[in-house]
């Protein structure tokens, strides 16, 4: 009997998504959360080396220059890192005429300016640059932004005077204080490690300020990460274990360890209605609250309805008076990407109706005449499609929009699809920018997109296809990084990939005609290979591709 393409996909994803599946639930912890560490980065770990140099701090630092020195031969390594690496190990530098000029040049977004101030900061912090440009005064005030920001800004302001020789001007004791306010030697302050760097950076260089620079640095060496280097904060649990709980939902993983994972996030509910994607910091955001709200409703919503119902209070408490929200303060300029995932959990409800409508006008308005967006959090275009995809359908699915509106997001998202289709690779992935090489978390994003709105065979044939051949002998998935933080500087989360692969798997499943879900207990084997099996021929790591800097 001849195996259809369609058929043959099927069984490639069913058993891909199972794999995806248990490398997942093996990953969940006794108390219910994944444990989403942020992999080390060249930027804190430059700032770090300089500082733990000027104190004389040896065996630490011994150990990050062995980071940094392979960071720097990684065929991945972006113009920012080489240039940051080869300063801090006091190398020839590469490029360092207006880097952060050229880096965020082109950027059209409202952190564009503290983005080059930040970039300009850092490059001069680590000796990569001796000139710097005087930025306009106004940019250092951030207080209406999260949390860590003003401090961020204050820090970048003194670093900056005394890099102009601008003490007099530019400083205030108050912003001294301010900093020295943040340092103790029993925690980083609100779990942000850059910000923590760059205020020991601005302080160092004042000796009334000994004792809290020796407090910041007892702290930073406990945060130094297992090879040698350093990263932007410590983990992201809450955001990763809201996502997983969905994915393995979505798969028909077992109850009891969704209710588990479910029970950790419900508890993790900042009394604002909101969710913190660390118990490291304070700040809530609207991400991770969509995303733990998505799980909770997935799994039971009856059982976490007082969760829910706050949640949703907070969400529409976001909304900005354009329609969209942003993801942190609802002043900040909307998102589209945020927006579409307010939309998400919002269109459940009829109560919001009027704000799920308003969202979605915002969200239409937005949108390219090629069907895409502009990009947000994610250096991939198939990301904010997704999300505002996602929201425009569940707002048509539960019949939240009237027919002129409605139209117009079938219309959006006829475009969004068209977009997608026409950039699927021939291997049959996408990658994070039309005519890059395919990845495995662009490949998903693009098929969750097209499984939950308009499914097309031949293309979830061709995709589930290249993630079948993409998927390790463990059941993981590896993909260059897709997270900016800040933006638009990548940051790695290692189980990322294999959820988003996850959930991408199942629409695919269910846009091959199969019944919803992948039965994990009654179809996945009890186990699968161990790591040392060879992967499938033609598989491909993904995490060291060369990529466009942005």
């Amino acid at each position: 009997m001849t195996t259809t393409p369609a058929k043959k996909a099927d069984r490639q994803a069913r058993e891909a998504a199972c794999r995806a599946a248990q490398y997942l639930a093996a990953r969940v912890r006794p108390d219910g959360s994944i444990h989403a560490p942020c992999e080390s980065r060249v930027l804190e770990s430059a700032l770090a080396l300089r500082l733990l140099e000027a104190h004389e701090i040896g065996p630490n630092a011994q150990q990050l220059r062995a980071f940094l020195t392979a960071a720097r031969r990684r065929s991945d390594a972006s113009r920012l890192d080489m240039v940051l690496a080869a300063a801090a190990l006091r190398l020839p530098v590469p490029e360092e005429a207006h880097l952060a000029e050229k880096i965020t040049n082109g950027i059209d977004h409202f952190t564009a300016g503290r983005k080059r101030v930040l970039l300009e900061t850092v490059l001069y912090a680590v000796g990569a640059t001796g000139e710097v440009t005087p930025p306009p005064p106004e940019i250092f005030d951030a207080g209406d932004l999260q949390i860590w920001k003003q401090a961020e800004m204050t820090a970048c302001k003194v670093i900056l005077a005394h890099a102009l020789g601008k003490h007099e001007e530019w400083i205030r004791q108050d912003d001294l204080r301010l900093l020295a306010s943040l340092l103790r030697p029993d925690r980083i302050w609100e779990g942000h490690i850059l910000v923590h760097l760059l205020v020991l950076s601005a302080l160092h260089h004042f000796p009334g300020y000994q004792q809290q620079t020796r407090d910041g640095l007892t702290a930073i060496l406990a945060a130094q990460r297992h090879d040698g280097g350093f990263t932007l904060c410590p983990d992201m649990n809450v955001t990763l274990t809201g996502l997983a709980a969905t994915a393995l939902a979505e798969a028909d993983a077992d109850q009891d360890l969704l209710q588990r994972m479910n029970n950790w996030i419900a508890a993790r509910q900042d009394p604002t209605g909101g969710w913190v994607y660390s118990a490291t910091t304070t700040q809530t955001d609207v991400e991770t609250t969509a995303f733990v709200m998505e799980a909770l409703h997935t799994v039971s919503p009856r059982t976490y309805s007082a969760q829910l119902r706050r949640g949703c209070t907070y969400l529409q408490r976001m909304q900005n008076p354009d329609g969209g929200v942003p993801n942190y303060q609802p002043s900040n300029p909307s998102e589209t990407s945020i927006t579409g995932e307010t939309v998400t959990i919002l269109s459940a409800q009829p109560r919001y109706t009027v704000p799920v409508q308003r969202a979605v006008y915002f969200i239409i308005d937005q949108q390219h005449a090629d069907g895409g967006f502009a990009l947000n959090w994610s250096a991939s275009d198939t990301n904010v499609i997704l999300r505002a995809c996602h929201g425009m359908q569940n707002a048509i699915t539960h019949g939240r929009l009237q027919p002129p509106l409605e139209q117009a997001a079938r219309h959006a998202i006829h475009r969004s699809t068209a977009f997608l289709r026409n950039r699927q690779n021939p291997d049959g992935g996408w990658g994070q920018q039309p005519g890059q090489p395919s990845d495995p978390t662009s490949t998903a994003f693009a098929l969750s997109t097209l499984g939950i709105t308009h499914p097309d065979h031949d293309t979830a044939v061709r995709g589930a296809t290249y993630l079948y051949n993409a998927q390790g002998p463990d059941g993981a998935f590896t993909a260059p990084p897709d997270t900016y933080s800040p933006r638009f500087i990548p940051i790695d989360f290692k189980p990322l990939p294999t959820i988003y692969a996850l959930r991408a798997l199942t629409h695919t499943l269910k846009a091959l005609g199969e019944e919803a879900g992948v039965p994990l207990r009654e179809e996945c084997p009890p186990s699968f290979p161990p790591p040392d099996v060879p992967a499938r021929p033609g598989r491909q790591d993904h995490s060291r591709r060369d990529r466009r800097d942005r």
